[in-house]
């Protein structure tokens, strides 16, 4: 099964992720929802799919935002980051909708 563009993830090491991005220092406002953020870094456990476009079917890296299961972007995070189709639970992927 290959990345869906427009698709979140669970991420299946969060806490990997979450140690490279380091302590959450500040809280800025997201991009998304443009309020300021207040949550544990425990919190940004799944992987946003960065949008380019389509997404070849044998493309096993793509770029992503570490991101909570509603899409908030980790607050150290100013640009998309590598991922592997094993850092995420790909069964468990969902269009990421705004309301």
């Amino acid at each position: 099964m290959p990345f869906r563009e427009g698709h979140i993830y669970p991420l299946r090491n969060p806490e990997r992720f979450i140690a490279a991005l380091g302590e959450i220092t500040h809280n800025r406002r997201t991009p998304l929802l443009g309020i300021a953020l207040e949550l544990p870094s425990s919190a940004f456990n799944h992987a946003l799919l960065a949008y380019y476009g389509p997404i070849p079917t044998d493309a096993v890296t793509h770029d992503a935002f570490i991101t909570t299961d509603q899409g908030d972007v980790h607050p150290n995070m100013d640009k998309p980051i590598s991922i592997h189709l094993d850092d995420v639970v790909l069964e468990e992927g969902r269009i990421l909708r705004r309301e």
